[in-house]
């Protein structure tokens, strides 16, 4: 199943290295490379930090430039509303402006660490970073993304 995950999580971060803007269906192929993203990250057990030694950092992320490769491959991503307090219905919503783009490039970078770990270190050190970033991260730029993506514009 680690191997699923290094395949989906290496395409996603094509979006932002390798040249999509071709590709028919964009919007539609990415909503589908997430939605497949979040399932098999739902499928892994969280293994125990004591399983392992953390003692390696990941090369630096080219946020720019992977911003930049998403911003080719995806011209339609724009800015969007998103509501920072959703559980606290006693109170009138916040609201803030979220960016697609800066999702996608937040998702890229954890996923980029997680093929870097998987490539680098153990199974059990890549998976447990990955359901941490994914806790931490990850999850809140994918779920504003989709619902972003599903949007009629």
């Amino acid at each position: 199943m680690v191997e699923n995950l290094k395949v989906i999580a290496e395409d996603i971060c094509r979006w932002g290295s390798s040249d999509r803007s071709k590709l028919p269906n964009r919007v539609v192929f990415l909503q589908k490379q997430l939605l497949h993203l979040y399932v098999l990250e739902r499928t892994f057990l969280e293994p125990s930090f004591e399983e392992f030694e953390d003692n390696l950092t990941p090369p630096d992320f080219k946020f720019d430039s992977v911003r930049k490769g998403i911003e080719k491959n995806l011209p339609e991503l724009g800015y969007y509303h998103k509501v920072l307090n959703p559980l606290n219905i006693s109170e009138d919503p916040k609201i803030g402006t979220a960016d697609a783009v800066d999702d996608l490039t937040d998702i890229i970078k954890d996923l980029t660490e997680f093929i870097w770990r998987a490539n680098n270190s153990s199974e059990i050190e890549a998976i447990w970073h990955f359901k941490f970033n994914f806790r931490a991260h990850t999850n809140d730029h994918l779920i504003g993304l989709l619902n972003y993506l599903g949007v009629d514009k």
